[in-house]
C-alpha cells in the first residue's frame, strides 16, 4: 500500500472497497497500535477525522499522523556518522568497524545509537533510535534505521520474510576461483564449549549463504568475495566461510589474526529493499573500506 507524506501524516489513496481497520492491519499495525490511533484521534478519513472504524470505498483518502515528536531514547555521542540515505521515514549510514550498533543499556555511550542521537539532536529532528537490524562488532558497513513507528512493524516484517536483502564483502584466507559460485546451507547452533562462538550443527536454526569469489590474490593466498543472506543467523557469514575453510582474515573468534589487517575484513556493502511508504524499489550501497581496499592490494 502507497503512502505519501503531507505535513504531519502519511496519507493513501484507497483502491478497493476496505475499512480503515483493513488499512491499519495491512500495515502491520497490532490490536493495540490501532487501538491508540482512534483513540489519538490520528486519523482523517477524506481529510474529516474519525475516532473508530469506517469502511473505505476506491478514491477515499486516509491519513495517519505518524510524522510526530518521540523522545530520543539514547544519550548524544558526537561521533562521526556517514550518513548514505535519509527521508522521513529511514535512516541509513555507514557503520565503521569496531563500533556496536547499540549498548546493552540505554544509559550506556560510545555506540552508533549514540551517534544517530547526537545527529538527531543537532539536526533538530526528535524520533527513537531504531535500529532494523544489526551488525557485528568489527564488520563496517550499511545499518537501517526507522526513525517513523508507524512504519517499523513492516520494515520487521519485511526483514523476517527475506524482503530487505543484504549483501556483504568478505576476504577470507585461501585463494578461490574468480567468477566462482556456491551456496552454503547449513544450520547454525550456540558452541557448547565456547561463549558466544557458533558452528554448523545439525540441531541448530536453518542457515543459507550465497558466495561469489570477485577476485583473488594469489601471492597474498586471498580472495574477495560477496556473501548474500538468505537467513540473518549471529555470525552467520564468519561461522559458514569458516565451515569450507576459507574464514575471514582476522577474524578473531572463527579465524587467526592476520598482519593485512587488523580486523575482521567483513563489510556491509548494499541494501535492496521496496521502501514501506513509497513502496518504491531501493538500492544503497557503500564502497568497501580502505583497509579491505589496501589488503587486497598486490
Amino acid at each position: 500500500m502507497k503512502f505519501y507524506k503531507k505535513d504531519e501524516y502519511a496519507v493513501t489513496v484507497i483502491e478497493h472497497d476496505s475499512s480503515v481497520d483493513e488499512v491499519l492491519t495491512a500495515c502491520r499495525q497490532s490490536k493495540k497500535q490501532r487501538y491508540l490511533c482512534y483513540q489519538q484521534r490520528r486519523l482523517l478519513v477524506n481529510q474529516q477525522p474519525i475516532i473508530q472504524n469506517c469502511p473505505l470505498k476506491p478514491g477515499d483518502e486516509l491519513a495517519v499522523r505518524v510524522f510526530i515528536d518521540e523522545a530520543i531514547d539514547f544519550l548524544p555521542d558526537a561521533l562521526p556518522l556517514d550518513i548514505v540515505y535519509e527521508d522521513e521515514v529511514l535512516l541509513i549510514v555507514n557503520k565503521p568497524p569496531g563500533l556496536l550498533v547499540h549498548p546493552d543499556q540505554k544509559d550506556g555511550h560510545h555506540t552508533l545509537a549514540n551517534a544517530v542521537s547526537a545527529y538527531y539532536h543537532a539536526s533538530g529532528q526528535s524520533h527513537a533510535i531504531r535500529p532494523i537490524h544489526r551488525l557485528d562488532f568489527e564488520t563496517s558497513g550499511l545499518v537501517l534505521f526507522s526513525k517513523c513507528s508507524f512504519f517499523q512493524p513492516l520494515l520487521d516484517e519485511m526483514l523476517a520474510n527475506k524482503q530487505i536483502a543484504r549483501s556483504y564483502l568478505a576476504i577470507v584466507n585461501g585463494a578461490m576461483k574468480p567468477h566462482s559460485t556456491q551456496t552454503i546451507d547449513a544450520p547454525i547452533g550456540s558452541d557448547r564449549h565456547v561463549n558466544n562462538k557458533y558452528r554448523v550443527s545439525k540441531t541448530g536454526k536453518p542457515a543459507v549463504t550465497h558466495i561469489s569469489c570477485l577476485k583473488e590474490n594469489q601471492r597474498k593466498k586471498i580472495s574477495l568475495v560477496e556473501c548474500q543472506l538468505e537467513t540473518g543467523r549471529t555470525h552467520q557469514i564468519r561461522v559458514h566461510l569458516a565451515s569450507i575453510q576459507r574464514p575471514i582474515l582476522a577474524d578473531p573468534i572463527y579465524g587467526k589474526p592476520s598482519p593485512l589487517i587488523q580486523r575482521c575484513a567483513l563489510h556491509a556493502y548494499k541494501l535492496r529493499l521496496i521502501h514501506p511508504m513509497s513502496m518504491k524499489a531501493l538500492l544503497i550501497e557503500t564502497k568497501m573500506p580502505e583497509d579491505m581496499q589496501i589488503c587486497l592490494k598486490k
